[in-house]
């Protein structure tokens, strides 16, 4: 393992183009309930110009997932995609894209 100059984060923000999203909603997974070692192997990304691994994450009923249903364009989901810093999530989040769900909703 590397060790970075100071701590990466990676944040995202997303929403549909057109709404209300009925098809296809982005589902995020709460690393916390993620096993690391039972629920996830290495994988290659083989590109024209570069190879690179990253984590392939596989089903497990203990883990939760979210969406949001019907979601509008005007609707964000805010989440974290990576943290280096080792106490910042799950070993491994670095090349993860898992959920802590931030979401405001008009009612």
């Amino acid at each position: 393992m590397f060790s970075l100059p100071q701590r990466l984060t990676s944040t995202s923000v997303w929403h549909p183009l057109q709404g209300p999203l009925v098809d296809w909603p982005l589902a995020l997974c709460d690393g916390s309930t993620v096993d690391f070692e039972n629920d996830t192997m290495a994988g290659d990304v083989v590109d024209k110009d570069a190879v690179f691994e990253n984590t392939q994450v596989h089903f497990n009923p203990e883990q939760k997932w979210y969406y949001l249903s019907n979601q509008m364009p005007e609707e964000l989901l805010i989440f974290k995609n990576a943290d280096s810093e080792e106490n910042g999530g799950m070993p491994g989040e670095f090349i993860f894209a898992f959920c802590f769900l931030c979401s405001i909703r008009r009612t």
